[in-house]
C-alpha cells in the first residue's frame, strides 16, 4: 500500500509539475503573442502616421495648385471683363450713331408727312367746296321739281275731285230720276190699273222715253267729266314731260360734276403718289442707312467676338489644365491611400494568420493537456482498482477466541471531521495562484465521497498521522500468517487478533508500469473525484453514529486504524498480539473500508 501510495503521489506530483510547466509555457506564448501584436499595432500606427503625412503633403500641393489656378482664372476673367467693357463702349457708340441717323431720317419723314398733310387738307377743302356746290345745285333743282310735282299732284287731285263730284251728281240724278220714275210708275199704275191692257203700251213708251232722256243727260254729264279728265291727263303728261326734261338736265349736270370730281381726284391721287414716292424714297434711305450702320456694328461685334472667343479658349485651356492637375493630385492621393490601405490590409492578414496559428497552437496544447489528464485513468486509478479488487477477493477466516484478548479500550476522538476545501481555493490552487488560506491539517479524516482532488494536495504517508479507528465489534481472523505477532511485527503471525480489514491482504508487488493500471470510471480532469465501487460492507455502530452526528450519511473515513498496545509506527499502540498492525498499511486512497463486525461486547 505504501508503494502504491508513493507511486500515486509521485505521478500526481509529476502531473502537477507538467501541468504547471505547460501553463507557464502557454502564458509565455500568450505574452509573446500579445507583445508581437502590440509591435504590429505600433507598426500599423506608424504606417498610418506616414499616410497622414503624405496626405498632408498632397493636400498642401493640391491647395497650392488650386490657388495658382484660381489666380490664373481671375486674370482671365479680368481680361474678359475689360473686353466686355470695350465691346460695350463700341456697341454704345454704334448705337448712338444709329440713333442719330434714325433721328435725322425720322425728322425728314415727319417733314414730308407734314407737307403731305397740308396738301391733303387743301385737296380735301377743294373737294368739299366742289361737292357743296354740286349738291347745292342738285338740292335746288330737286326742290323746284318737288314744288312742280306738288302743283301737278294738286291739280290732278282737283280734277279727280271734280270728276268724283260729277259722278256723284250723276248718280244722285239717276237715283232721283229712278225714284221719280218709280213714283210716277206707281201712280200711273194706280191710275192705269184699270187701263192696264189699253194703256200698257203707251206707258211703256213714255217710260222708255223718259229713261232715254235721263240717260242721255247722265251720259252728257259723264262725257263732260271724261273730257275734263282727259284735259287734266293731258296737262299732267305735259307737266311730266317738262319734269323729265328738267331731270335730264339735272343728270347731265351731275355727270359733269362727276367728271370734274374724277379729274380733281385723279390730280389729287397724282399728288399723293408723288408724296408717297418721296416718303418711300426717304424710308428707303433710312433703311439703307440703318443697314449700313448695323453692318458696321456687326463687323465690329464679329471682331470683338473673335477676341472674346480667343479669351474663352484660353480660359477653357486653363480650366482643362486645372482639371488635369486636380485629377493628377487626386490620383496620387488615391494611389497613396490605396498603398497605405494595402499595407494595413497585409499587416491585418498577417495578424489574422498569426491569430489562427496561435489558436491552433492553443488547441494543440489543450489536446496535450487532455491527453495528460486522460493518462490519469491508466496511471492512477488502475492500481487503486487492483488494490480494491484484491482486498475484496481476500478470504477471511473465522475468529477463534483464545482468552488472551484484552479488554476493549475506550478512545477519545474528534467528532467534527475535516471537509473538502472550498471550490474557489481548489480552482486557485489548480491555476497555480497562491492562496491566502492556511495550510491544511497534516492528517485529516477525509470522506471517501468528498476526497481532495489528486493534483491539488500532495499525498503524505498516513502512518503516525491518522487518528486511530474508533472502537468496534470483534473482527474475525482471516487466515494464519496474515498478521504479525507483538514480538515479530513484520514476519510472524499467531493467535486471534483484531486487524484492519482495509490492509489485511497478502503483500503485493510494487506497481511500476504505467500501462498496467486500469480505470473504473471516467475522469474528465485532474479535479474530478474518484467514484467508489458499490459498497457491500457493513458499518459499525460507532461509525454510523459519527456519520449521523455530522449530518452526512456518506461521511465515512477512508481509512480507520486501531491503536494497539504494540506500537508499530509513530503513535500506534499495541493492546495485544491479536491487535498487532501489519507492516503493509493502506495508502488511504481506497474509496470504502470493508468492515466485518462480530458480536458486540
Amino acid at each position: 500500500m505504501l508503494d502504491i501510495a508513493k507511486v500515486v503521489d509521485d505521478r500526481m506530483a509529476a502531473f502537477q509539475s507538467e501541468h504547471h510547466s505547460r501553463l507557464e509555457a502557454l502564458s509565455s506564448r500568450v505574452e509573446s503573442y500579445v507583445s508581437e501584436e502590440v509591435k504590429m499595432i505600433a507598426l500599423d500606427r506608424s504606417l498610418i502616421d506616414k499616410s497622414d503625412t503624405s496626405l498632408q503633403a498632397i493636400e498642401n500641393d493640391a491647395k497650392m495648385r488650386m490657388l495658382s489656378n484660381r489666380d490664373e482664372m481671375n486674370d482671365t476673367l479680368e481680361e474678359i471683363k475689360e473686353l466686355r467693357e470695350d465691346v460695350q463702349e463700341k456697341v454704345g457708340e454704334g448705337l448712338n450713331g444709329l440713333s442719330s441717323a434714325a433721328a435725322r431720317i425720322s425728322g425728314e419723314v415727319i417733314h414730308e408727312l407734314q407737307l403731305f398733310e397740308g396738301e391733303f387738307r387743301e385737296m380735301y377743302q377743294n373737294l368739299n367746296d366742289d361737292f357743296t356746290a354740286v349738291f347745292g345745285s342738285l338740292v335746288h333743282h330737286l326742290q323746284a321739281q318737288k314744288e312742280y310735282v306738288s302743283d301737278i299732284r294738286r291739280e290732278l287731285q282737283e280734277a279727280n275731285q271734280r270728276a268724283l263730284q260729277a259722278s256723284e251728281e250723276a248718280a244722285s240724278t239717276l237715283e232721283t230720276m229712278l225714284d221719280e220714275e218709280k213714283q210716277n210708275s206707281e201712280r200711273e199704275r194706280a191710275e192705269l190699273m184699270s187701263q192696264i191692257q189699253a194703256l200698257l203700251n203707251s206707258s211703256a213708251e213714255r217710260q222708255a222715253s223718259r229713261l232715254r232722256k235721263n240717260v242721255s243727260g247722265v251720259r252728257a254729264n259723264m262725257k263732260d267729266s271724261r273730257s275734263a279728265l282727259q284735259q287734266a291727263n293731258v296737262a299732267y303728261g305735259r307737266e311730266m314731260d317738262s319734269w323729265a326734261e328738267k331731270d335730264s338736265r339735272l343728270m347731265d349736270e351731275v355727270l359733269t360734276s362727276e367728271k370734274d370730281l374724277k379729274s380733281k381726284l385723279a390730280n389729287t391721287m397724282d399728288a399723293f403718289a408723288t408724296r408717297h414716292s418721296a416718303i418711300e424714297d426717304c424710308t428707303t434711305a433710312v433703311h439703307a442707312e440703318t443697314v449700313r450702320i448695323v453692318d458696321e456694328q456687326k463687323e465690329d461685334m464679329r471682331a470683338q467676338m473673335q477676341a472674346l472667343d480667343e479669351f474663352v479658349a484660353r480660359a477653357r485651356s486653363q480650366n482643362d489644365d486645372h482639371h488635369n492637375s486636380n485629377l493628377e493630385t487626386l490620383n496620387n492621393f488615391a494611389l497613396n491611400v490605396r498603398g497605405a490601405h494595402g499595407e494595413v490590409r497585409t499587416h491585418l492578414e498577417q495578424l489574422e494568420s498569426r491569430a489562427d496559428e496561435f489558436l491552433r497552437a492553443v488547441d494543440d496544447e489543450h489536446q496535450d493537456m487532455e491527453r495528460v489528464v486522460s493518462n490519469l485513468k491508466p496511471q492512477v486509478r488502475q492500481p487503486l482498482a487492483e488494490l480494491q479488487s484484491n482486498i475484496e477477493n481476500t478470504q477471511m477466516a473465522e475468529y477463534r477466541p483464545t482468552g488472551d484478548t484484552p479488554e476493549k479500550a475506550q478512545y477519545n476522538f474528534a467528532v467534527k471531521l475535516p471537509r473538502t476545501e472550498a471550490h474557489d481555493r481548489l480552482i486557485r490552487r489548480l491555476r497555480g495562484v497562491k492562496s491566502p488560506v492556511k495550510s491544511p491539517m497534516k492528517s485529516p479524516m477525509k470522506s471517501p465521497m468528498k476526497r481532495t482532488p489528486l493534483p491539488l494536495a500532495p499525498l503524505t504517508s498516513p502512518l503516525g498521522s491518522r487518528p486511530s479507528s474508533p472502537s468496534k465489534g470483534l473482527v474475525y481472523q482471516d487466515e494464519d500468517g496474515l498478521v504479525e505477532s507483538p514480538n515479530k511485527p513484520s514476519s510472524t503471525f499467531s493467535g486471534l487478533k483484531e486487524i484492519d480489514v482495509n490492509i489485511s491482504r497478502p503483500p503485493i508487488s510494487s506497481v511500476t508500469s504505467e500501462g498496467a493500471l486500469a480505470a473504473e470510471s471516467d475522469v474528465d480532469g485532474p479535479c474530478k473525484e474518484i467514484q467508489p465501487p458499490p459498497s457491500k460492507r457493513r458499518l459499525s455502530a460507532t461509525l454510523a453514529a459519527k456519520a449521523n452526528l455530522m449530518g452526512d450519511r456518506r461521511m465515512i473515513p477512508r481509512k480507520v486504524m486501531r491503536r494497539n498496545a504494540t506500537t508499530i509506527g509513530p503513535g500506534a499502540a499495541l493492546e495485544g498480539r491479536e491487535n498487532l498492525l501489519p507492516s503493509a498499511l493502506g495508502s488511504g486512497l481506497s474509496p470504502v473500508r470493508r468492515v466485518r463486525s462480530g458480536p458486540q461486547g
